[in-house]
């Protein structure tokens, strides 16, 4: 009950911002209509002035040219005269007060855009305020409807702690027993490695992968993406009929050690939103968070809107900086990566996200940046070392996957 109580005024919180950022909104969008409508009639007033000193000016040719005529004539010129100082006065008087509502039409449009200017900064606060809110409480939400997880079987080595790898949407009742495991790998770095009650197989990246996965009948996929030619061999692989999980981890050339990633897919570039939700099909439903970081402003839009269609809840980030802020607000469950996302790729985003309490599942598009060498770059950081594990914890962290649906 108090949970309940707890979570029903939360909700109303919730409302209230909602509500809050409604208005401002709508303050926002009315003082951008009256900062037009003071600019019509600002270039309305000005049109009125350039016409009055034409007025002047033809006024002007006309008195030269009745002072021109004959004398007999210059009793009219000299009305006409006179009319036309009056006319002069008035236009000038016309003028100055003209003048006058364009200066205070000018300040008022000015205080006008700093009123909008200040809208629009407590909107994206609300708005932030609002995201951070919603966020939280279903986050609480999910927490509390999750199962505790299941003893482990034996305390770990000291030497190193295995961090479970949790798919998206892995139901708590699905088995998690792998016995057959596919290395996608350099056969080399996998000779002597053995992990007690699983037996595993080492592949090399190649076109033909389906076909030998198949051969196999493997329950789950190690990739080194650092591998040359592993992101080809992952599309051809599932274009070819290969529906085994892949799970990714990141080996550096020549190194023992290497940072597991979870659930991961590789899709064909330029992004194809159909591709990527015939993809997430399996793992997402209605209300997963899913962030999305790419510079490919339309291909991404289109991909938002086909998620959203989907009833998913989606979160736009154009470079690493964006997507980096957004992952402690947003606690995103799928997270689809153009590995060539400026200003470091996705590469460094992909490292940050491996550091989360539970990996999300990664959506990879294929980038032109040598990987095997900004691996090896990117995981020299010291502050790297207690991550990195030796390979046979890294078929640890997959056996303990879980299986995603």
């Amino acid at each position: 009950a108090e949970a309940a109580a707890a979570a029903a005024e939360k909700a109303a919180e919730t409302e209230a911002l909602a509500a809050r950022l409604a208005a401002a909104e709508a303050a926002r969008a009315a003082a951008e209509q009256s900062a037009t409508s003071w600019a019509q009639r600002h270039d309305a007033l000005a049109a009125e002035f350039e016409a009055a000193v034409a007025r002047a000016e033809d006024l002007a040719r006309a008195l030269e040219a009745i002072r021109a005529d004959t004398a007999s004539d210059r009793v009219a010129a000299e009305g006409a005269r006179a009319a036309a100082q009056v006319d002069a006065e008035a236009t000038r008087a016309l003028l100055a007060e003209a003048q006058q509502r364009v200066d205070a039409l000018t300040q008022e449009v000015s205080m006008l855009r700093e009123t909008v200017a200040t809208l629009e900064h407590e909107a994206e606060a609300r708005t932030a305020e609002l995201a951070a809110a919603l966020a939280a409480q279903t986050e609480r939400a999910i927490e509390a409807l999750e199962p505790a997880p299941p003893p482990r079987p034996a305390p770990p080595p000291p030497a190193t702690t295995v961090r479970p790898v949790t798919p998206v949407t892995t139901p708590a009742n699905v088995s998690a027993d792998v016995r057959r495991i596919a290395v996608v790998d350099d056969p080399s770095g996998w000779a002597n490695v053995k992990l007690h009650g699983v037996e595993t197989i080492v592949m090399p990246p190649a076109d033909d992968l389906a076909a030998k996965l198949a051969e196999a009948a493997t329950d789950r996929v190690l990739v080194n993406l650092a591998a040359r030619g592993a992101f080809d061999a992952l599309i051809a692989a599932r274009a070819a009929g290969a529906s085994v999980p892949f799970c990714g981890c990141l080996i550096p050339p020549g190194i023992t050690r290497g940072l597991g990633l979870g659930f991961v897919e590789v899709v064909h570039a330029p992004l194809d939103p159909d591709e990527v939700i015939g993809i997430l099909t399996p793992y997402a439903s209605r209300g997963t968070r899913v962030l999305t970081a790419g510079a490919d402003a339309d291909a991404f839009i289109s991909l938002r809107q086909a998620l959203a269609r989907q009833g998913m809840s989606v979160s736009m980030a154009w470079d690493g900086k964006q997507a980096s802020d957004l992952l402690q607000m947003v606690r995103p469950e799928i997270v689809v990566v153009d590995m060539d996302i400026p200003p470091r790729s996705g590469l460094g985003l992909i490292i940050e996200l491996s550091a989360a309490p539970v990996m999300p599942m990664l959506v990879l598009l294929p980038g032109r940046q040598d990987l095997a060498k900004r691996t090896a770059a990117e995981l020299s950081d010291p502050g790297l070392g207690g991550r990195l594990l030796p390979p046979d914890r890294l078929l640890e962290e997959v056996r303990r996957s879980g299986k995603p649906k």
